[in-house]
């Protein structure tokens, strides 16, 4: 029986532009023909200017609300506007304030061997690890959010955690004390037999600077950078890791909205001690089952799953990248989608897990890894990538709101504003879909296609939401009833 996967060794390891102020009209302060697209007037409590008085006028705005026809109210603790009208349509457009889609998140985090190896600043990569997930946990501004989380490797009952020799692995086989000396890549055996044309089977240890790293005894510089290949002390058994995706779907700590959820989380973080080989494919598939069905059971919610890993997969099929990225895209072409954020802990010299991470990102919607160096600083790193991926979430999908006559939403009737510290308004325009962004001009687009199905959020692309989320004091508005401002086509 044979495992096989690499060797580690030396070598392998302007957003403004796209919005489009709708204000075209006449500037009178007395409010007569005040007329503002989308709310192009005045502030509550201000002089309007463009949009008419701030008394309350035929087209001004008064306090509380928005005068007869006229330009909206800004920021005036109204959940609902009069509406701006628009002089080119002829349309007045209800505005209700923006409401960010509740987000979850379902955090799947290796527990592998290797997390024991050293960070830059001190300590293991676990123990950084470990104090960016309780600082997070902790963080007021992670208020609102749904977390839940599982580790992985989950060990097998009635498996032991170490083997000194083929016999105690039984079918569990075979323990990792021998490995074929003639393969270029680690391949554990039990006999020559096992080995073939790579025999024969000899046993291996481990490179002296790195945790957990494979090597084979007798091969001189099999480490590389990573010092001496010393003799294993202890092996595992391959197949003690779990293989099924069903246990990585029940959660360690269930989702919940913190900051109540915290207290269990930090417990269950605390509580991890690293140990075993990297079933990635059984975990990632488990953690989107979770995800989906805490997302079938929330309507109206955002699921997303946290993928941090340190290594490449080791045990359970699919091993390959290509098959594991087919597991992430399965997750985004669900309904609804599950967005796959992957945070990888890897040097800059490890190729093979640079290239791993970047892959399932890109599969499960969110472009690219997170990485972190673990020669640097990893608690801060790692916790930057979660405050990145709270920012991206957070704030950046909102409710498609019920029209206020209680009728049909016409989803070719809707606009989106953001109003920025200023007060001023500008008009965000929409894109078919996530693939037709401007990576500069941002542009925001439906969950679902409204002629297939009837969306529920309203997302804004990337280069949108940065704006959104660095901006003080601003706002996000919809506007129903004009006809929606669309992008020219890329």
């Amino acid at each position: 029986m044979r495992l096989t996967y690499r060797w580690v060794t030396a070598g392998t390891m302007a957003a403004a532009a796209l919005f489009a102020s709708c204000s075209s009209s006449s500037t009178r302060a007395d409010g007569a023909g005040g007329f503002a697209a989308f709310g192009g007037g005045g502030t509550s409590n201000m002089d309007a200017g463009v949009g008419g008085s701030a008394t309350g006028g035929t087209g001004g705005v008064g306090t509380g609300g928005a005068g007869v026809g006229g330009g909206l109210m800004i920021d005036s603790g109204s959940t609902g506007g009069g509406g701006g009208f628009d002089p080119d349509s002829g349309c007045v457009a209800e505005t209700q304030r923006g409401e960010t889609v509740p987000v979850d998140m379902y955090i799947m985090l290796d527990i592998s061997g290797s997390m024991n190896n050293p960070a830059g600043t001190g300590g293991s990569k676990w123990d950084a690890v470990r104090q960016a997930l309780v600082n997070f946990a902790m963080d007021t501004r992670s208020a609102g959010l749904g977390v839940g989380i599982q580790f992985f490797p989950i060990a097998k009952t009635g498996v032991p955690a170490t083997c000194s020799s083929q016999m105690d692995c039984g079918m569990d086989g075979p323990c990792t004390i021998s490995v074929c000396e003639g393969n270029s890549v680690v391949e554990y055996c039990s006999t020559d037999m096992d080995c073939g044309a790579n025999a024969p089977c000899v046993p291996f240890g481990q490179c002296a600077g790195l945790v957990g790293g494979p090597c084979r005894t007798t091969v001189a510089g099999d480490c590389g950078l990573f010092g001496n290949c010393v003799p294993f002390t202890g092996g595992e058994c391959l197949g003690r890791s779990s293989c099924d995706p069903m246990d990585y779907s029940t959660p360690a700590v269930p989702i919940s909205t913190l900051p109540g959820n915290s207290g269990a989380l930090v417990a269950a973080i605390n509580a991890q001690m690293p140990a075993g080989l990297t079933p990635t494919s059984a975990a990632l598939d488990g953690a989107i089952d979770q995800a989906s069905a805490f997302a079938q059971a929330t309507p109206g919610h955002k699921v997303i799953v946290v993928f941090a890993t340190d290594g490449i997969a080791t045990v359970c099929d699919p091993t390959d990248i290509v098959n594991i990225q087919a597991i992430a895209a399965s997750g985004l072409g669900a309904t609804p989608s599950i967005e796959t954020y992957v945070i990888g802990v890897f040097g800059p010299t490890d190729t093979d897990g640079l290239t791993n991470s970047n892959g399932i990102a890109s599969s499960g919607g969110t472009s690219t890894a997170f990485i972190v160096d673990p020669a640097g600083n990893v608690t801060q790193q790692f916790l930057d990538a979660l405050d990145a991926i709270r920012g991206g979430t957070l704030g950046c999908e909102f409710q498609v709101p019920d029209p206020p006559d209680g009728g049909a939403l016409d989803f070719n009737r809707v606009n989106v504003r953001f109003v920025d510290g200023s007060g001023s308004p500008v008009t965000v325009l929409n894109v078919p879909d996530a693939s037709q962004c401007d990576p500069v001009n941002g542009g925001w687009y439906y969950d679902v296609d409204p002629t297939m199905s009837q969306p529920t959020s309203i997302i804004a692309c990337p280069a949108s939401c940065d704006t959104f989320s660095v901006s003080i004091n601003a706002q996000v508005d919809i506007a129903l009833g004009c006809e929606t401002m669309i992008a020219p086509p890329r």
